[in-house]
């Protein structure tokens, strides 16, 4: 019995086996018997009840039968409509058609033929649950390998067309990406298809306006071996008004690609060429980089780079990190500016700078420009000249920060050295010569060198760039010599990366300085106030609306004289160099500090004296600058001191003497070198009116100086005009008489005896009322009786 039982269960299961083996068997030789128009119909019906809505106006299911179990289906719809919502909102084609074909070999199937593909006036609507934001990290693409998978390469690949008529993706956020897309390929007589080609025009993507893109593959082999060869053609219009044409070529190489990539970027009158070439590998992407930008900004008309080489290593995203290195020589062609005739003279606008800028930059990856970054850029300044300014220099900056925020953030530390060199400063004298630029005695006498630099350590932080700033002058002429030393801090403010204003503060010391002074007159001491040349008047700055005045710009300065190497004055009224101590504090608004004179001899009243430590405390206006100085003259028995005292546009003259003297007394002594009881009628007439000078201080301190160190017939002094007259002998038959008071009235004659009673007399005055002073002369003639 249990034998019945068994041989009963084995034959039902051989028949069971049999009868599915029967029925695959039939399936697979007759397809149509599973796949038809019922059981299409069918499946349409059933996938309504799971949340899929299908329908078609029309299918049809074709068959070929090639042999035993060797069959090629083809189904075809008409007018078919597909939603699965959410995600899809709705696929439609006026056809869709797709074909397969399979065999057996020794029981193992394989496809024998894929395709036709054929989708006609299609629409597709999708919604996206995240949109991909234009701030994501950017990856470097993978190198792609396209070739069919190895159970597909038996297969014939036949001919693909698929026309997506309008397509809108519905992003999170609520934008919508739209547009049309035909896929297509190649339809050869037999064997595989070799070339496909993808033209779109899409828009709505982020930024993007409207995107036009034609791409096509060829592949000699049919995609059977990575031998494919990719052309592309593109037209990018963004939403801000840019134009992008891009054109690529890319091919596979061992573990990689080679790829050529031509970029024409256009906005407004700007036009930027890009040609980027190199090799693309897992984990390595090198490139060579050619541009030539046109009207990139407002004083830019070109930039080119014949040929930059860019590498970017990345540890894939485990490791996070990538690395990039390049080196780029630059050429920027700048646009011709108009300059004036006297910067003409000095400075030839140069057309062309040349820069070499090197990096390497540690980033994260994928690259994100919300995180942070760090690395070491370097800009060197190919040498050039232009008239007189050499310029030359180099620029290393360490950086760190986020890209995105930039500045807000950013640590930028910099080692800078930049130089502007005039060799010659006899040259720029020259070429400002009979210009409002003119510079002043006693500069204009001097040649050597000038030179402005950027140079040393600056940072920038917090939005603020702290820029080092060096000035150096070794200016010298046979009796002058100017060497100064100069350095600040240049603080400018920036908006975005864009300077909105800035401070300047620095230090200028004064060293090996020998400056001869113009011949000074005995009508005033020499002004303190600058050379009518430089204005300090802020209203002479001013300029229309919107022109670069309205940048704001403060300076502070110290200017100090080296420590024991007081500057020197050369001076008509001085025997030897003056020697001048300077501590000021200048800004664009005021000058204050101290100005001192050292101890140092002198000829005075015919005598060596001695011009004791003198300060002068500046203050605003100049004019109203407190003089403190102290003169003496050594005799046998007695020291006479002479005391300037007030301010400097009318200073006081104050004698003392050690043991004291009436004040006659030490006027006779100074004017004449004798007491006051020891001179003449004439003699003390004279010294009665310098007293009366001295009491109604119509006396300078300059013009006490000329009548103390020349010989002195006459003094006279009219209280009615304030003037103080005086009368030199200057030969045998010749006398000078010479006269001036504080309003800067004055007047010069000579008297010349001819000989038997005839006399000429000259005079020339220079009133203050008048522009043109007024000369005389008169012919006397005396005979006595």
């Amino acid at each position: 019995m249990v034998k019945k039982i068994a041989f009963f269960s084995f034959v039902s299961i051989v028949g069971i086996v049999v009868l599915i083996l029967a029925i695959l068997i039939s399936v697979l030789n007759w397809p149509s018997l599973i796949i038809n128009e019922s059981s299409l119909n069918y499946a349409k019906d059933y996938a309504g009840k799971i949340g899929i809505e299908l329908k078609w106006e029309e299918v049809k299911v074709s068959t070929e039968s090639r042999g035993f179990i060797n069959e090629n289906i083809n189904i075809s719809f008409k007018n078919i409509y597909l939603s699965h919502k959410p995600s899809l909102e709705k696929f439609s084609a006026d056809e869709f058609s797709l074909g397969v074909g399979y065999a057996f070999a020794i029981f193992t199937p394989y496809i024998t033929q894929v395709g036709p593909v054929i989708v006609r006036n299609g629409e597709l609507a999708v919604i996206l649950e995240e949109s991909k934001e234009a701030g994501d990290p950017i990856e470097i693409p993978e190198v792609p390998n396209l070739v069919i998978p190895w159970w597909l390469k038996s297969a014939l690949i036949k001919p693909l067309y698929v026309e997506l008529a309008n397509i809108g993706i519905r992003q999170s956020d609520g934008s919508t990406i739209g547009g049309k897309v035909l896929l297509n390929s190649d339809d050869p007589d037999s064997g595989n298809i070799t070339l496909l080609k993808l033209v779109s025009n899409i828009s709505g993507i982020a930024s993007v306006q409207s995107l036009n893109a034609e791409l096509q593959v060829d592949s000699s082999s049919g995609f059977k071996k990575n031998d494919w060869e990719l052309d592309a053609n593109s037209k990018l219009s963004l939403s801000s008004g840019e134009q992008i044409d891009l054109k690529a070529k890319v091919s596979p190489i061992s573990k990689g690609v080679d790829y050529a990539i031509d970029l024409l970027l256009t906005k407004d009158k700007m036009r930027s060429d890009v040609s980027l070439a190199g090799k693309l590998m897992k984990s390595v992407l090198k490139a060579t980089l050619k541009t030539d930008i046109r009207n990139p900004a407002p004083f830019i008309d070109n930039i080119a780079i014949k040929k930059c080489n860019v590498e970017l290593k990345h540890g894939g995203v485990l490791k996070k990190r990538a690395g990039i290195t390049l080196n780029c020589p630059v050429q920027l062609d700048l646009k011709p500016v108009s300059l004036p005739k006297e910067v003409k003279n000095i400075y030839e606008y140069k057309d062309i700078i040349d820069l070499e800028i090197g990096s390497r930059m540690d980033l994260p990856y994928p690259i994100d420009l919300d995180d942070a970054m760090n690395g070491v850029l370097d800009v060197k300044i190919i040498p050039t000249r232009s008239k007189l300014v050499k310029t030359s220099g180099s620029i290393k900056l360490d950086v760190a920060g986020v890209p995105s925020q930039f500045p807000k953030g950013w640590k930028i530390n910099s080692k800078t050295d930049i130089d502007f060199l005039i060799e010659k400063f006899s040259k720029l004298v020259y070429a400002l010569k009979n210009t409002k630029y003119g510079i002043p005695a006693p500069l204009c006498a001097m040649d050597g060198k000038l030179e402005m630099s950027i140079d040393g350590e600056f940072s920038l932080e917090q939005g603020v760039a702290h820029v080092p700033v060096k000035l150096k002058t070794e200016l010298q002429s046979k009796t002058q010599r100017l060497f100064i030393d100069g350095s600040g801090t240049a603080d400018v403010r920036l908006a975005s990366a864009t300077p909105k204003s800035a401070d300047i503060e620095g230090e200028l010391i004064l060293h090996n300085i020998i400056i001869q002074l113009p011949d000074l007159t005995s009508t005033g001491i020499p002004t303190l106030l600058p050379d009518s040349r430089i204005e300090l008047n802020a209203d002479a700055h001013k300029q229309s609306k919107g022109s670069v005045s309205d940048f704001p710009l403060t300076y502070r300065f110290k200017v100090k004289t080296d420590v024991g190497k007081p500057l020197k004055l050369l001076s008509n009224l001085a025997k030897g160099p003056i020697p001048i101590s300077i501590d000021l504090d200048m800004d664009e608004n005021d000058i204050k500090g101290m100005i001192t004179v050292e101890d140092f001899s002198v000829e005075l009243f015919r005598r060596i004296g001695k011009i004791e430590k003198s300060t002068m405390n500046l203050r605003k206006p100049i004019g109203m600058s407190e003089l403190n100085a102290r003169m003496r003259v050594d005799y046998t028995d007695y020291i006479i001191f002479i005391d300037v005292q007030g301010p400097a546009e009318k200073p006081v003259v104050i004698l003392s003497s050690d043991p004291p003297l009436s004040h006659e007394d030490m006027i006779s002594t100074l004017i004449f070198g004798e007491p006051f009881d020891h001179l003449d009628e004439s003699e003390t007439d004279s010294v009665s009116s310098m007293n009366q000078a001295f009491s109604n201080k119509a006396l300078s301190l300059a013009s006490m100086y000329i009548l103390a160190s020349t010989p002195i017939e006459r003094i006279g002094y009219d209280p009615t005009t304030n003037m103080v007259s005086a009368k030199f002998k200057i030969g045998k038959d010749t006398s000078l008489t010479f006269g001036a008071n504080t309003s800067k009235e004055g007047s010069v004659g000579i008297r010349r005896r001819l000989g038997k009673g005839w006399i000429v007399n000259t005079q020339m005055d220079t009133p203050t009322s008048v522009s043109v002073p007024g000369a005389s002369a008169l012919i006397e003639w005396h005979k006595r009786h």
